[in-house]
This record gives structure tokens, C-alpha cells and sequence, in this order.
């Protein structure tokens, strides 16, 4: 049975605690949810979802439901990862892991803005230099409709 909240953002807040469940299918649904509410005040939240290394959490679920969310969220979410890119050091007990979700969920975007801080990211730092390309060949070859090239 679904829960009932007096206002958005009632639910909003209830969705943004849970994103420090212990559990991650909660971490993973409130992520989720956050995304279908297009939850804009939620985007602090959903990044540091996005960054936490959980062990028990092998497929890292919940944080590809973050980052998925976080793509619904459009121009702030981006303009927030690129910040994040580049304070991951002061900002996440885990920098390196952090960077890399970073990169992966601004890919999602498929925007061109993104390239190059994305390649002074790698650069910087040498170990995401494969992500990077991954990312900058998807932002240059978005997904085509139903994710399915057409040959013509």
C-alpha cells in the first residue's frame, strides 16, 4: 500500500531521508520515486545517494537509480555532477569510486557542455580516462530512439 503525504514536499522529504537507508532496495525505490516527481530540491540528495559506497551492495543498484533520477532532473542535476567532479576530494570518503559514478550518470545526459570538463576531469585525474571516452563517445552519439540504430 502506498503512502499517502499531506504535500510534494512532505513526500519529498521522507524520499530524501530514505536515500540514507541502511537497506538498499530502500535507497533504490526512494531514488526512483524522486525521479518520477522530477523532485529538482532533491538533488543534493540523490548526489551523495549517488556517491555512497555501500559493500553489501555488489550491482550497486541504488546508485544507478540515483543517477537515473538525477538525469530526470535535467540542467541543475548536470551543472551539480560537473561541480561534484571536481570537489570529489572534500567531498566523498571514496573520491575515486565517487568520479567515476559522476562521470557515468553526466553521460546519461547526452550533453555536449559536458565534454570538456569531462576531459579536463581526465586530464586530472588518469584513472577515469576510460570512463571519459565511454562518456564523450555516448554524448557524441546519443541513443537513438528505443535504443536501436535504424540502418539506412
Amino acid at each position: 500500500m502506498a503512502r499517502q503525504y499531506a504535500t510534494r514536499e512532505d513526500e519529498i522529504r521522507s524520499l530524501s531521508r530514505e536515500l540514507r537507508h541502511n537497506w538498499r532496495s530502500v535507497r533504490r525505490d526512494a531514488a526512483t520515486r524522486l525521479g518520477e516527481l522530477q523532485a529538482i530540491e532533491a538533488v543534493d540528495a540523490l548526489v551523495a545517494c549517488l556517491m555512497e559506497f555501500d559493500p553489501e551492495d555488489e550491482e550497486s543498484r541504488a546508485n544507478m537509480s540515483a543517477g537515473a533520477a538525477l538525469s530526470e532532473l535535467g540542467e541543475v542535476a548536470l551543472q551539480t555532477l560537473l561541480e561534484r567532479l571536481f570537489d570529489a576530494d572534500t567531498q566523498f570518503s571514496k573520491p575515486r569510486w565517487s568520479r567515476s559514478w559522476i562521470v557515468e550518470t553526466i553521460a546519461i545526459f547526452e550533453d555536449p557542455r559536458a565534454v570538456e570538463p569531462l576531459q579536463r576531469a581526465a586530464d586530472q585525474w588518469p584513472y577515469l580516462r576510460r570512463e571519459v571516452r565511454l562518456a564523450v563517445e555516448r554524448i557524441h552519439a546519443p541513443s537513438s530512439v528505443g535504443g536501436v540504430d535504424e540502418e539506412q
